[in-house]
């Protein structure tokens, strides 16, 4: 990602002095224009280590994904490594989403001067009212857990040529961790009862250990059939569409009419640069082929991203989409 947004965030908060642990902090979010992420402005700068839980209110107009990033007095940055992936509902009242942020990712550390709200499939139709950053807290550990667990890193398909489901984690950890922990405890209990119990009057630890081990297998089939059911959610909007419908339909709200934008007005066979998020560029390259995507070309696609001055100025208006999509023609000489 870009790391010009966390060096604005670190020059706007980083100086801020760190809040206690006792009171919290506000978030103030806001949006900006042709940046895919709504930011989240502390009022004072967050101290990790003491203010380790993010409790937001958010409505949405639309079921998705979205990225809680942060920058950090440790590494300003603005990448994948410092998120967390969550799951957002549809809502027209705000909804309350609880982190345990350290729980789940070690590089919550440091100073924090802003964090980020980045959608999958863009900032529209999603409005964060308010945040807070606060100490954890049993109820919220709780309330995080369960939110993580349930969350899109052990729900869904991960990757595109090596498709996965991840395990489903629980403050940071894999769930099978717990899974063998539990399981090591209770062969380890059975194996202690018989070992004190008269004769016969203790079920066999192997028969306790198996026993154990088919009712959480049967647990996990009954997540996973949670997970087959999402997919059949997710892949039953494309039934009875279109081949464009569902082009539209598989891409983030406006991603494909842009591409077909670009074919009419970019020759085939020419080549074109680009500024656009990821993955998204990924299907701009499968998408425009023949165009072929070259450094410097005669051709700048630009879409939900914001340009680097230096290159804005080899570059002058073409065609534009809408404000934050548009195609730039390099400058002549």
């Amino acid at each position: 990602m870009r790391p010009s947004l966390g060096a604005l965030l670190c020059a706007l908060a980083l100086s801020c002095p760190a809040a206690s642990a006792s009171d919290g902090i506000a978030l103030a979010f806001r949006k900006r224009p042709g940046l895919p992420s709504i930011a989240g402005l502390p009022t004072k700068g967050i101290d990790a280590e003491k203010l380790n839980t993010l409790i937001f209110r958010m409505r949405a107009d639309r079921e998705g994904t979205a990225r809680l990033r942060w920058i950090s007095s440790a590494d300003p940055r603005v990448d994948d490594a410092k998120s967390l992936w969550f799951f957002f509902h549809k809502s027209d009242a705000p909804r309350e989403y609880v982190f345990n942020v350290r729980s789940q990712n070690p590089l919550w550390r440091g100073l924090v001067p802003g964090i980020m709200i980045w959608p999958d499939d863009g900032p529209l139709g999603v409005e964060v009212e308010s945040g807070r950053a606060v100490a954890r807290g049993l109820l919220s550990d709780i309330r995080s857990g369960w939110q993580e667990f349930w969350g899109p890193n052990g729900r869904l398909v991960v990757g595109s040529t090596i498709n996965t489901i991840k395990s489903s984690n629980l403050f940071g950890r894999p769930i099978f961790v717990y899974l063998y922990g539990l399981i090591g405890l209770v062969i380890a209990g059975s194996l202690a009862w018989s070992s004190r119990a008269k004769s016969g009057a203790a079920p066999p630890p192997g028969r306790i250990a198996v026993g154990t081990i088919l009712f959480l297998w049967l647990l996990l089939e009954v997540s996973s059939y949670h997970n087959d059911w999402l997919q059949v959610v997710e892949d039953w909007r494309f039934f009875g569409r279109s081949r464009e419908e569902t082009l539209i339909a598989a891409n983030t709200p406006d991603f494909y009419p842009f591409i077909e934008f670009c074919e009419k007005n970019i020759p085939p066979g020419a080549g074109f640069s680009m500024r656009i998020p990821a993955y998204n560029d990924i299907k701009a390259r499968y998408y425009l082929y023949p165009r072929r995507v070259e450094t410097d070309a005669e051709y700048l696609v630009v879409y939900q991203n914001v340009l680097e001055p230096p290159l804005a100025k080899r570059y002058v208006a073409f065609k534009s989409f809408r404000g934050d999509a548009y195609i730039l023609k390099r400058k002549p000489g």
